[in-house]
């Protein structure tokens, strides 16, 4: 029960000084406040829309790829 108690606080020790040594290089307000639009999908896309994009790049690439191919 001491070794996985010794165990867990150290682990926690370590994310806490790692959070701080985050904050104190970046500051805490790098952490809180954002611009308006970062991190933020752009328009009103979903996931289905996404995956359709990514279908669509897909074929685009193997449609050129078949096209050099003699």
């Amino acid at each position: 029960m001491r070794i996985a108690a010794a165990g867990t606080a150290a682990l926690f020790s370590l994310a806490v000084i790692a959070g701080a040594a985050e904050i104190g290089l970046h500051g805490f307000k790098f952490f809180v406040f954002r611009e308006s639009g970062v991190g933020e999908t752009s328009g009103n896309s979903t996931d289905t829309s996404f995956v359709a994009q990514q279908i669509a790049a897909a074929k685009a690439a193997a449609a050129k790829q078949n096209a050099h191919t003699p």
